[in-house]
């Protein structure tokens, strides 16, 4: 089991400034093929600031390296995009049977998972036996039943790339 413990800051700017972290594809095929149930949280505050896919990736792990065809796991902040005062958490697996987009799926939307600028905001999104959820301030704003198997499903290591945080998995920049 790994755990970081350290605080982190990712300063305003560009998009994949260079803050992130990555750990490598070891022990990690457990979170994505296997059952156990999981947790991964963190504190934020984001300011005004518009944002696309890459500049809101939060934690993710892709196919490889390079690309997530053929699978991804995203969990991304965006900014509302009729009120740039608020912000919403956004999950979502693309590939999920590893051959194509027919078992995609998201959770979180700007009108569930929202939450106010330059206000510390606890995120938690957990993994319990077939549930997904995500809460702020520790209230559960969405849910999704995966079922009793995995996240990805397919060939032995459908995901193959690292785990990042603070970066899209699959640039490399």
């Amino acid at each position: 089991d790994f755990k970081y413990t350290s605080a982190m800051n990712w300063a305003s700017g560009t998009a994949n400034n260079g803050n992130n972290v990555k750990w490598p594809d070891a022990d990690w095929q457990h979170f994505f093929q296997g059952t156990d149930d999981w947790t991964i949280e963190f504190w934020l505050v984001m300011h005004s600031h518009t944002m696309d896919y890459d500049q809101g990736e939060l934690f993710g792990k892709a196919y490889t390296n390079s690309t997530d065809n053929g699978g991804g796991f995203h969990l991304q902040v965006r900014s509302d995009s009729s009120d740039a005062s608020k912000f919403w958490i956004r999950h979502n697996v693309y590939e999920r049977n590893g051959s194509n987009n027919s078992d995609d799926w998201a959770m979180g939307s700007d009108t569930t998972t929202n939450f106010a600028q330059d206000t510390l905001t606890h995120v938690a999104f957990t993994r319990d036996s077939s549930n997904l959820r995500i809460y702020i301030n520790g209230v559960q704003k969405s849910t999704l039943n995966i079922g009793s198997g995995s996240i990805h499903s397919g060939s032995t290591n459908p995901l193959g790339g690292d785990i990042w945080v603070g970066r899209r998995a699959y640039e490399s920049t």
